[in-house]
């Protein structure tokens, strides 16, 4: 594999990591911002209007869940020179793609036992983020665990796994049929 590994020395200082990605992969985030936005609306053209206001509504809410992931997304759209609300729409693809669509998503499976525990998930992803892939690899220390995070350059993760074998998986919760 060709893609780049994000690493994050210190995983405590989440603008400062955040501004160290935007920065090195400016242009790669640029262009996937635009190939996002531009599927996006081809799915979703209702919403064009809507984008930025969704998107600033999403990050006020994210901001009360996580202040690190959010500082996380803030440094990123420093580094890149994106508008915040670019950042989360990056971030956020597939939820605001699938906006008012009718049953789509991926599925995602888990088995856990006393001795091993596995996870996967389907990815539907479009061909055009194939050269975008990343792995973020995030050092360890005494209040957090090392991680590894497969994602897209300008997004803080789609799934991984820490040192405690503990594992996070991202998928869509509008469908039914999933």
């Amino acid at each position: 594999c060709q893609f780049p590994i994000i690493h994050y020395e210190d995983p405590n200082q989440f603008q400062k990591n955040g501004e160290s990605h935007g920065e090195h992969f400016r242009d790669e985030i640029n262009e996937l911002f635009q190939i996002r936005r531009k599927l996006l609306l081809e799915k979703n053209y209702s919403l064009k209007n809507k984008l930025k206001e969704l998107a600033l509504i999403k990050f006020q809410e994210s901001k009360r869940y996580s202040p690190d992931i959010s500082n996380e997304l803030e440094g990123i759209s420093r580094g890149a020179k994106l508008n915040i609300d670019e950042i989360v729409l990056l971030n956020n693809y597939t939820d605001f793609r699938d906006i008012l669509l009718p049953d789509e998503g991926c599925s995602t499976i888990q088995s856990i036992s006393r001795e091993d525990s596995i996870c996967g998930q389907t990815w539907d992803m479009h061909r055009s983020a194939k050269k975008y892939v990343s792995v973020i690899k995030i050092d360890g220390n005494e209040n957090t665990s090392a991680q590894l995070i497969f994602s897209l350059v300008g997004c803080v993760g789609m799934m991984g796994f820490n040192a405690n074998n503990l594992m996070i998986g991202v998928n869509n919760l509008n469908t039914m049929n999933a």
